[in-house]
């Protein structure tokens, strides 16, 4: 291959060296498929969605984009820009590229215009390939304009619906004309990646075909992938990841199976691994956190999964021992590059090997040192800069002769940049960077780059960007300032969206200062910048008002927290008392020592002896300046919320009836339950040792107790006929008023009384077992009380401000065997009225979120999964985005407050519809109840599936969406679905003590 100044080559000898040795196999990248499709022709290559390609199919899809790039006048050695998600069109496009010798640019789906311009700069593309929209981005509005900017751009493709007429959409432009495949040199460039980057714009990184099918097949045989081998692809298919390491080109060499993930979330991807039976994938650690989070109550069967990859960054040892027991699947760990070198751990290792370090090398021809600062080698288990060349690592980058320079020594090897330390079997283990470079939850953060954007902004002088340790990021992102005026971090972000740059580069905190801290030799002291916002975020994340704190204490426990939360508010006699379950942890919280409520119009709160009231127009302004009245520091407040209180949100009364429609409380004393451990918080040392007490008691209860599965639970109450016509009666006249087009959607309700001798405490323990929650819920405030199952979140808020609300809309039963289940998803699948009504829930939640949130941060997650949830199966969304400035979680409680699901579309007709066509008050059904915590962290579950206690009465409620295709009938029907998820598990006080005497 002729040496150019734009890609570096390896030295002849070099290449003749992995030529002899069999390392280089002498084949280009676009001949593999029809390679594959005469070893595996009939075998499952390639599924998105609902398409499933074989082997044979997929070689006539390759052949066909290949004719149309051809009639096109694309031709070997053009550049064409690819910025597409997880799919079909991404694949199929790849191979038909290098089939032609076209080299693809692989563009991330998350990078914006400016990124995307600096590339079509460097690299002069003949096309641009975009989808037509993702997760909210107009991409279509976004290539207008990065073609005005590149003339060489002569074709926009697009994948989906072109709804331009000067571009193309992909499928139009598949051929069945014949055409020759070019003859392409093995040693070219087959496609280029891109580099982290540690200035503004990426590197290229070219990869030949040699390199690369190297990269992949020698992955695959590592990692032990065959024909039986399922690889679900769930990370962005253009990181080097998940394309070959060994990803989809190893998988596919091995005659494995493919699945395209379109969201790394573990609600997308769990049942995914469920339905196509998935062995092997890969994850960043940050996405593994989740996923080790999100198991711990999804049930999703994920045992087919054999292999978790993770790399991308440092994955701690304390979740890398997770992995199996959580997952039920083996680790590897894997550390490489773009750039080409890549380690693994092998899958006999021994455990601690797997857990403690990074691996050693794919490769006995990858040569790899560990050097100082002046690039001499230090001893074995020295930390030093990482160095390494070899058979898939690049000579260079890509027209970047300067940087070449100083990214590669004299002698060849690439200055990785990685801090390493090498143990006595060769594994290493990445201690950190050396380049300026922040790794935010595995995506990497160009320092330059944003310190030069900061300084756009008039007020900012001059600009430094930190990495910040985070427990759920990795590494955070800290601007730090010296400005002529006052700088917000919502004044930042304002900036940075109007230069179109990624959402995720965003700084996550800001800080400003009169100087520079300066180290001895006159250096600016990014250490102390660092250690200045560690302090600064943990100041801020503290509310200034409080004073009182609580004193805490971690002790081992033997019973499942399930059982144990109720347990212990069970043995507890205060009146103030919540169980909380989110995820995988459960909260309890007991006696109150503030208590904070509201009619919708003012908000009162009472600490001891003190009242303050608080009025004015902004309901979420006033929740925040109460809340930062609070005189207790690191508080958690558990409460309730009526479903009356939608009416003052939304117009139809100025307050409501009752004082305590929203009714919250900070616990004297508090339990934080994980599997073996609680973490117990009281406000003295005596209350704690009382709560200790407390807890081993009740740990000792569960642990030598009558197992709760064998209660016999309640003869279940009449739900069948229990106000059955006046149900039937008020579900006609609504469908009469949604034909007359007085609003789309209403969700009526009913109720059904059970006797005051029912424990809730028992039921709720019994119940659990028997459900699949969201979350589950067992409060106590006083002369009320509820305990139930939410099949859906109201409101996620994490403490940066990204929100997520869990739309449930269509409803079947699960019915009584694995067949009759399937049977009914299918037909909940498919059933036009279930399907109508989610989709204009999704709709409204979307159009709620806009009001609150960064318009671009909108997301659907997830679309139409099926959710099992107790005695029913439903059709589940997640909608997402990230709040405005100058926007608290409680303008996103307002906005979202009640649930779609449980009110109707529009929300103001249908609540008013609620008020008219009920005949009692809903109070606590289809409200929420909530844990909120002092450093803006909110999770609100929807009160369904529960049973209710006040006024000396005892009752369930139940209700079905209404719109203009619904029968009475079907509705009562889904009431009674719904009912027994509650119903079912009812344990009689009365008759146990009976039983037991």
């Amino acid at each position: 291959m002729k040496t150019t100044p734009d890609t570096p080559v390896r030295p002849k000898a070099e290449q003749d060296l992995y030529i002899e040795k069999n390392i280089w196999q002498q084949q280009s990248l676009g001949t593999l498929v029809s390679d594959w499709r005469a070893q595996f022709s009939d075998n499952v290559a390639l599924i998105e969605d609902d398409t499933t390609l074989t082997y044979t199919q997929f070689e006539q899809h390759v052949l066909a984009r290949s004719a149309g790039f051809y009639n096109l006048g694309l031709k070997a050695g053009d550049h064409v820009m690819v910025q597409l998600p997880n799919s079909l069109d991404f694949v199929i496009s790849c191979f038909a590229m290098f089939r032609l010798g076209i080299i693809p640019i692989l563009a991330m789906p998350a990078q914006r215009e400016s990124d995307i311009a600096a590339l079509c700069e460097l690299s002069n593309p003949i096309a641009y390939i975009v989808p037509n929209s993702y997760l909210g981005h107009d991409y279509i509005a976004m290539a207008e304009r990065i073609v005005s900017a590149c003339p060489t751009i002569q074709h926009v493709l697009v994948s989906g619906i072109a709804p331009k007429a000067a571009f193309t959409s992909l499928s139009q432009l598949d051929s069945t004309n014949a055409i020759t495949a070019a003859h392409i040199d093995p040693a070219s460039t087959a496609l280029m990646l891109l580099s982290g980057g540690t200035t503004g714009t990426p590197k290229l990184i070219p990869r030949s075909h040699n390199d690369y099918h190297y990269n992949a097949k020698a992955s695959a045989e590592l990692c032990r992938l065959d024909q039986q081998t399922t690889y679900l692809a769930v990370l962005p298919i253009a990181h080097n990841f998940p394309l070959a390491c060994p990803g989809i080109i190893g998988t596919l060499s091995q005659g494995g199976k493919v699945v395209l993930c379109p969201a790394p979330g573990p609600d997308e991807a769990f049942p995914l691994i469920e339905q196509h039976q998935v062995t092997h994938t890969a994850l960043v650690p940050a996405l593994t956190k989740l996923w080790l989070e999100a198991k711990q109550w999804d049930d999703t069967d994920i045992s087919s999964l054999q292999l978790l990859q993770v790399g991308g960054a440092k994955f701690s040892s304390e979740h890398a021992l997770q992995v199996p027991e959580v997952l039920g699947c083996q680790l590897q760990q894997v550390f490489g590059m773009a750039e080409g070198l890549l380690c693994f751990t092998r899958l006999d290792d021994p455990q601690n090997e797997v857990t403690h370090t990074q691996g050693r090398p794919l490769c006995n021809l990858d040569q790899i040192r560990v050097v100082d600062e002046h690039d001499n080698p230090i001893a074995q288990g020295e930390i030093g800069e990482l160095q390494t060349k070899g058979p898939y690592t690049i000579a260079g980058y890509y027209k970047a002769q300067a940087h070449n320079q100083t990214a590669f020594t004299s002698d060849g090897f690439y200055r990785t940049g990685d801090l390493v330390r090498m143990d006595q079997s060769g594994n290493l283990i990445v201690e950190g960077r050396i380049k300026e470079q922040i790794n935010r939850a595995g995506e990497k953060i160009a320092v330059a780059e944003i310190e030069q954007r900061l300084l756009a902004h008039p007020n900012i002088d001059e600009a430094i960007l930190v990495p910040v340790p985070d427990a759920h990021l990795g590494e955070r992102s800290c601007a730090c300032v010296i400005s002529n005026q006052p700088v917000s971090l919502s004044d930042v972000h304002t900036l940075l969206k109007e230069q179109q740059v990624a959402r995720f580069k965003y700084p996550d905190q800001i800080i400003s200062l009169s100087f520079w801290p300066l180290t001895a030799v006159g250096k600016i002291n990014k250490t102390a910048l660092a250690k200045r916002a560690e302090e600064e975020y943990v100041e801020t994340t503290m509310n200034h008002a409080q004073s009182t704190p609580y004193f805490e204490k971690v002790i081992s426990i033997q019973s499942a927290p399930a059982q144990l939360a109720p347990t212990v508010s069970e043995l507890s006699n205060n009146p103030f008392k919540a169980v909380y379950e989110s995820k995988s942890a459960w909260s309890v919280g007991i006696g109150k020592v503030a208590e904070l409520y509201s009619n919708g119009c003012e908000i009162t709160l009472q600490q001891g002896e003190k009242t303050t009231s608080f009025s004015g127009e902004s309901f979420p302004e006033l929740m925040a300046q109460a809340l930062q009245s609070l005189e207790f520091e690191n508080w958690r407040l558990y409460g309730v919320a009526k479903f009356e209180l939608a009416s003052v949100f939304h117009g139809i009364q100025s307050r409501t009836e009752h004082d305590k429609a929203l009714q919250l409380f900070v616990p004297a004393q508090e339990v934080r339950l994980e599997a073996n451990q609680a973490t117990l918080r009281a406000l003295n040392e005596a209350d704690l040792n009382l709560l200790e007490t407390l807890v081993l008691q009740a740990d000792t209860s569960c642990v030598h107790a009558e197992s709760i599965a064998d209660f016999e639970p309640l003869q279940t109450p009449q739900i069948n006929t229990q106000y059955k016509d006046e149900y039937k009666t008020s579900v006609a006249k609504a469908i009469e008023e949604i034909c007359n087009k007085q609003y789309q959607k209403v969700i009526l309700s009913r109720r059904i009384h059970v006797p005051d001798s029912v424990c809730l405490n028992k039921s709720f323990r019994f119940g659990r077992l028997n459900n699949s929650p969201a979350r589950s819920f067992l409060y106590q405030l006083n002369d009320f009380s509820v305990a139930g199952f939410s099949p859906e979140t109201l409101l996620e808020a994490s403490n940066k401000g990204y929100i997520s609300t869990q739309p449930l809309a269509g409803t079947r039963a699960l019915g009584s065997s694995p067949q009759e289940e399937q049977q009914l998803r299918e037909e909940l699948l498919n059933d036009t009225k279930e399907i109508a009504e989610h989709a204009v829930s999704v709709k409204l939640a979307q159009e709620e979120l806009e009001q609150i949130c960064e318009p671009s941060s909108i997301s659907v997650s997830e679309f139409m999964a099926v959710r099992r949830r107790g005695s029913v199966q439903h059709l589940a969304s997640r909608v997402c985005g990230q709040l405005s400035k100058n926007k608290n979680p409680w303008h996103a409680f307002q906005a979202l407050f009640p649930a779609v699901t449980a009110s109707g579309i529009p929300k103001r007709e249908a609540i008013e519809a609620i008020l008219r066509l009920e005949p009692n008050r809903r109070d606590w059904y289809s409200g929420c109840v909530m844990i909120v915590d002092s450093d803006g962290f909110m999770d609100s579950a929807l009160v369904l599936r529960s049973i209710y206690r006040a006024n000396n009465r005892t009752w369930l409620q139940a209700g079905a969406g209404v719109i203009d295709q619904s029968k009475p009938e079907r509705e009562l029907t889904e009431t009674i679905e719904k009912l027994s998820c509650i119903a079912n598990y009812l344990i009689d006080e009365k008759a146990l003590e009976e039983a037991e005497s």
